[in-house]
C-alpha cells in the first residue's frame, strides 16, 4: 500500500474534479467527503496539520452549498454542488434560485460529517431548517425520500436521516415509531445464502 500515492490522489480531489468524474459534478460534496475521510486515514495524527492551510476555505465552500427553508419552501440542508443554485453566504443569506435548488438528504449527511471532520463549530449550520425538512421528507409509511421534489425512497435515506438526527439531536422532528415499523418491514424473511449451507 503506497500511502504517498494515495495522499496525492485524494489531495488532488480537494481542488480538482478529474475528467473521469465529470458526471459527479452535481454531487461534489460526496467526492469531498470521501477524500477527507481517506486523507484522515492516510495522514492519521498529522491530518489536522495537513489540512490546516485549506481548512477554512473548504469549510466556506461547504457552507456555500447550504440551502435554507423559507416560508412555504421546505428544502433546507445541503445541495451537492453549486451547479443548481445560488451560492449561500452565512453573512448575506441567499434564496433558492428555482425549485431544483433544493437540499438532498445524502448531501446534507456528508456535508455535516465533513464539517465535523474539519472540526468546524457548526454555528453557521441552520439546524432548524435541516431538521424541519427531515420531518417534511418522511413518508406516511415511515420511510424518507431524498429531497422535496423527489419520490425516491430507500434505506439510504433513512440511514442518512438517522445520522443527521443523532448529530443534531433532532429525533423529535421525525416520527421514530413509524420509522421503526418501516425498518422492520424491510427485513428479509427468507434465509440468507450462508444459512442454507
Amino acid at each position: 500500500f503506497d500511502f504517498e500515492l494515495h495522499k496525492n490522489y485524494f489531495r488532488n480531489h480537494l481542488t480538482t474534479l478529474i475528467s473521469q468524474y465529470e458526471e459527479l459534478d452535481s454531487s461534489r460534496i460526496m467526492v469531498l467527503f470521501f477524500s477527507l475521510c481517506s486523507l484522515d486515514i492516510c495522514y492519521g495524527e498529522n491530518f489536522d496539520d495537513f489540512i490546516a492551510k485549506e481548512r477554512n476555505q473548504i469549510i466556506d465552500w461547504i457552507y456555500s452549498l447550504q440551502v435554507k427553508s423559507k416560508g412555504n419552501f421546505k428544502g433546507g440542508g445541503f445541495r451537492g454542488s453549486t451547479t443548481s443554485g445560488n451560492i449561500f453566504s452565512p453573512k448575506l443569506g441567499s434564496e433558492p434560485v428555482n425549485q431544483l435548488d433544493i437540499a438532498h438528504v445524502t448531501c446534507t449527511h456528508v456535508a455535516i460529517l465533513s464539517l465535523i471532520i474539519l472540526k468546524d463549530d457548526l454555528r453557521n449550520l441552520d439546524r432548524f431548517s435541516i431538521l424541519e425538512t427531515l420531518s417534511y421528507l418522511q413518508l406516511p409509511d415511515g420511510s424518507f425520500k431524498s429531497q422535496t421534489s423527489c419520490s425516491e425512497s430507500d434505506a439510504r435515506f433513512f440511514y442518512c436521516t438517522c445520522v443527521i438526527c443523532v448529530l443534531l439531536n433532532g429525533w423529535h422532528y421525525i416520527n421514530v415509531d413509524k420509522l421503526l415499523i418501516y425498518i422492520i418491514s424491510c427485513q428479509v424473511k427468507t434465509p440468507l445464502l450462508f444459512e442454507e449451507l
